[in-house]
């Protein structure tokens, strides 16, 4: 039996076979047991993306991809109340794009994510979902390839150039100003431009994700959740971590 049953929700496949790698990696294939599911038209469709069975698990991740009913918003509402009353932490995953994030910054420039977070569940609440409070919404700012952009290590073997050569790359982009990655408005393209430097077709395809990612380690995922590159990162993990530890505390 499960201790912990989490799901997450996310937009895309990118970000599904990502979490998958993170949580195998950082639980050593140990513990976890991971089903992913992809929506279509509000029904379960095949998903390319692998399971992880393990009849010895302690925690159960369900990654849901809805990229194919296009909401987050909408998917969470229909589904997360039977999940809650089963006993699953409910967290949400999705890109924040920079005008989305600017127009929050003008409005509450100490905590613009509070502002964003805060209407998506008073949306969430109008949809007739009643536990709002009950789940947390993360966000990848500003998109999901900033994340991806903090594993230098894992994109320089991906793009078959060296580690330095990504961090200058990065450091071009960023200007003299800047030192988190979130400042990168189109991280996405950023990837897109090292991996034409590896002769790389499409590094939102299937392959090109699983094989950017497969060589990220424990200890590069504990670095870059340590390190102050990618807050939006750190507090995602932050909260995997806690979920880790109260369990520990548990047993």
């Amino acid at each position: 039996m499960y201790r912990k049953q989490i799901a997450i929700y996310v937009e895309g496949q990118t970000e599904q076979i990502f979490l998958n790698h993170l949580i195998l990696t950082w639980w050593k294939y140990t513990e976890v047991e991971i089903k992913n599911i992809k929506l279509q038209a509000y029904q379960n469709s095949v998903c390319k993306v692998h399971n992880f069975p393990n009849p010895e698990a302690l925690f159960f991740f369900l990654i849901i991809d809805v990229d194919g009913v296009g909401s987050l918003l909408s998917a969470m509402a229909d589904r997360a109340k039977q999940q809650l009353q089963n006993g699953f932490e409910i967290i949400g995953l999705r890109d924040l794009c920079d005008e989305d994030y600017e127009r929050a910054c003008l409005i509450h420039k100490t905590d613009p994510i509070m502002i964003i977070t805060n209407r998506i569940k008073e949306a969430l609440e109008r949809r007739g979902y009643d536990y709002p409070e009950q789940l947390d919404v993360f966000f990848a700012i500003m998109e999901i390839e900033a994340w991806l952009l903090a594993f230098t290590l894992a994109v320089s073997k991906w793009g078959r150039i060296s580690e330095e050569g990504v961090l200058k790359i990065i450091k071009r982009e960023l200007g003299p100003s800047h030192l988190s990655l979130e400042a990168i408005k189109r991280p996405s393209t950023l990837i897109k431009k090292i991996g034409e430097k590896g002769c790389k077709a499409n590094p939102k395809s299937l392959d090109e994700v699983k094989s950017l990612v497969s060589s990220i380690t424990r200890e590069e995922i504990q670095n870059v959740y340590e390190s102050h590159q990618n807050p939006s990162f750190r507090k995602f993990w932050d909260k995997l971590v806690k979920l880790e530890s109260s369990l520990l505390q548990e047993l």
